[in-house]
């Protein structure tokens, strides 16, 4: 394992990425290419000695956010929200990182709506989608009709709210995974390490 700054690149053992094969190399090669990058992220490696369970978790997510009918931003908003909420730093900053990317928003702003201070110009449907979020991650117990009903006023579908709380399931497990495996933070992230305020 090697180290950044102090910070071991993972808790579990990972595959260099020029030992990586079959699976493991094409998910290095996609997620480095998606985001710019000349090595994968972090997380990629940090899962790298089962990609195919990676695999099967994130065609779950994929699949939940294409049958959610949520917009990206929609859907990073949520993201942010969730894994903020949980304490994920490593996924915190760079899903900040995307969302600065896909809004166009100033960085400032990116992050006083992921640490929740500035939610205004969010749209009433965002606002409804982020609080659910942040509820279900904290206290999914309180999950009311109300809620669901809040959804449906946002123009959702019966079936895209199931699959919006199948991906809100899903995001939280995006907060915990990456917080048990332990990646290292991504350099390409580390402009909105003030989102990690705790």
């Amino acid at each position: 394992m090697g180290v950044i700054r102090g910070w071991a690149m993972s808790f579990v053992k990972t595959v260099p990425v020029g030992e990586a094969q079959g699976l493991l190399r094409e998910q290095y090669e996609r997620f480095a290419k998606s985001l710019g990058l000349a090595e994968p992220p972090n997380l990629t490696k940090a899962w790298s000695l089962q990609p195919e369970i990676a695999k099967a978790w994130l065609d779950f997510g994929h699949l939940a956010m294409d049958r959610s009918g949520l917009s990206n931003k929609e859907i990073e908003l949520m993201l942010t929200r969730i894994t903020h909420r949980l304490k994920c730093a490593y996924v915190t900053r760079n899903h900040a990182w995307i969302l600065w990317r896909i809004t166009g928003w100033t960085k400032r702003r990116v992050i006083d709506v992921v640490r929740k201070r500035d939610w205004s110009g969010l749209s009433n449907r965002e606002k409804r989608l982020v609080r659910l979020a942040d509820k279900i991650c904290a206290r999914s117990h309180r999950t009311n009709r109300r809620d669901i009903e809040g959804l449906r006023r946002s123009g959702l579908t019966e079936a895209q709210i199931t699959a919006a709380l199948f991906l809100i399931g899903w995001l939280v497990s995006d907060a915990v995974i990456p917080n048990t495996l332990g990646p290292a933070p991504d350099g390409f992230s580390q402009d909105f390490s003030s989102a990690v305020d705790w």
